[in-house]
């Protein structure tokens, strides 16, 4: 799992039992993917499908990739 920690609040990336990767914004389950780097550019560009996040005005601390994401052990 990858996690960060943004100005409005968590974000989160997830490996599921198939082997696609889920994206949680704020809380709210934005969709799957096939892998984590679509995620990430998903929560960047704000394109996730959650409306709080994608209609956050002044979000600007999102990485613009997975590599500046947390990475926590033992996660796919």
């Amino acid at each position: 799992m990858w996690k960060y920690e943004s100005d409005i609040g968590p974000l989160r990336i997830g490996r599921l039992p198939d082997g696609r990767y889920l994206l949680v914004c704020l809380g709210d389950e934005c969709g799957t993917y096939i892998d984590p780097w679509a995620a990430a550019d998903d929560a960047f560009t704000q394109t996730t499908g959650s409306a709080r996040w994608d209609s956050y005005a002044d979000l600007d601390d999102v990485p613009s990739d997975l590599s500046a994401w947390e990475r926590q052990a033992g996660s796919g």
